[in-house]
C-alpha cells in the first residue's frame, strides 16, 4: 500500500501461511537472488539446503541490529512495542512455520489464545536472531510473543540504504521475497475455507 501521495500505488497480496520481515527474511531473499544469478547452482534439494545454511550463517551477525528502528506495528488499532533485540517479526496464519518450526508455542501465558487454524486470529511473533531460529528449528524454544489480532498495519519507515544496501526491508510472504521500501501494509481476513480434519486414534 502507498501512502496516497504522489506515484504511490496500491496492491493487494494475498498471504496464506505467514508472513515475515528482518533477518529470516534477508536469508530467504538472499537465496532467491543467488538462484536467479545462478541457477545452476541450484540443482538439487541437497544444493538448496546447503545455500540456506550458508546465507542463514552469514547472517549469525546481523546488520538488522533491531527491527524497531525499520518498522511500525500495530495490531487491532493498538501500537505493539517491540524490544531492541527483536531483528525480526513473523505474522502467522497457521501453527507452523519454515519446514515446521512451532514459533507461537503451546503454553498458556498472558490472555493469548491457543493458536487455530478456524479463529480468525493472527499470531504476531518476534525473534532474535538466526541463533534464535536455530533453537526454535531444534525444539527447545518459541519465539517473542507480541500480540493476537484480527487486523493489523505495519508502516515500513524511511531507512535509506536498507538492510544489506540494497534499498528497502526485507519481507517475504509464504516464501517468496522482496525489498520493501517505505509504504503501510494492512493485513485483513478475505475468506475461509471449510475442510475436514482426521483425528489420530488415541
Amino acid at each position: 500500500w502507498g501512502d496516497g501521495g504522489v506515484g504511490s500505488r496500491r496492491c493487494r497480496f494475498m498471504m496464506n501461511n505467514y508472513f515475515s520481515i528482518g533477518v529470516d527474511a534477508k536469508v530467504v531473499l538472499e537465496w532467491h537472488e543467488s538462484r536467479e544469478a545462478h541457477p545452476e547452482r541450484f540443482s538439487s534439494r541437497l544444493a538448496n539446503k546447503f545455500y540456506y545454511f550458508k546465507f542463514g550463517m552469514g547472517n549469525l551477525i546481523s546488520d538488522i541490529k533491531s527491527i524497531k528502528h525499520l518498522v511500525r506495528i500495530d495490531c487491532d488499532g493498538e501500537w505493539v512495542p517491540l524490544d531492541d533485540s527483536l531483528e525480526g517479526v513473523v505474522v502467522l496464519n497457521v501453527p507452523s512455520y519454515a519446514a515446521g518450526a512451532d514459533l507461537w508455542g503451546s503454553s498458556k501465558s498472558g490472555n493469548y489464545l491457543p493458536q487455530s487454524f478456524s479463529d480468525g486470529l493472527l499470531e504476531v511473533v518476534g525473534i532474535k536472531g538466526i541463533s534464535h531460529m536455530g533453537r526454535i528449528q531444534a525444539k527447545v524454544a518459541t519465539g517473542n510473543r507480541l500480540a493476537q489480532c484480527r487486523r493489523m498495519k505495519i508502516t515500513f519507515l524511511d531507512t535509506g540504504a536498507g538492510p544489506g544496501g540494497g534499498g528497502g526491508v526485507p519481507c517475504q510472504i509464504d516464501g517468496e521475497p522482496w525489498r520493501q521500501p517505505p509504504a503501510e501494509i494492512e493485513f485483513c481476513r478475505q475468506r475461509q475455507a471449510n475442510v475436514l480434519i482426521g483425528h489420530r486414534p488415541e
